[in-house]
């Protein structure tokens, strides 16, 4: 089985390893660890994984055996939490895309305030 490729659906212009949450996911086997492993290709612009339970083989006509198609769906879910985090998320679960988007954001809600703290009332 050669795996299934990653469809990781963010901007073109990021790195999967900047937006994907592994904050999110715990490291080894425990509750809500990812059932698969992958591999980051060509400067991290292409994703292929496994399931953990490849059996290393598939039918004729598959593109990749049945375990590692189960991956897509599972993948979806941390598109959902990479790209939407609740305001007030703090700060350790959010992605490195995510931290920049809010200092981003920060800094402009900080000079707009910069006039009003020098003006006195």
């Amino acid at each position: 089985c050669p795996g299934i490729n990653v469809d990781w659906p963010l901007a073109l212009d990021l790195k999967f390893n900047e937006t994907f949450p592994f904050h999110r996911v715990p490291l080894g086997n425990s509750l809500g660890t990812v059932p698969f492993v992958i591999e980051i290709r060509e400067q991290g612009r292409k994703v292929i994984a496994w399931s953990e339970s490849c059996p290393g083989t598939m039918s004729p006509f598959a593109t990749c055996c049945q375990e590692c198609d189960k991956i897509p769906a599972r993948i979806a879910k941390l598109a959902d939490i990479a790209t939407h985090a609740e305001k007030g998320t703090n700060y350790q679960y959010l992605s490195l895309q995510q931290l920049e988007d809010l200092v981003v954001q920060r800094t402009k809600e900080m000079n707009t305030l910069k006039p009003q703290a020098r003006d006195p009332i």
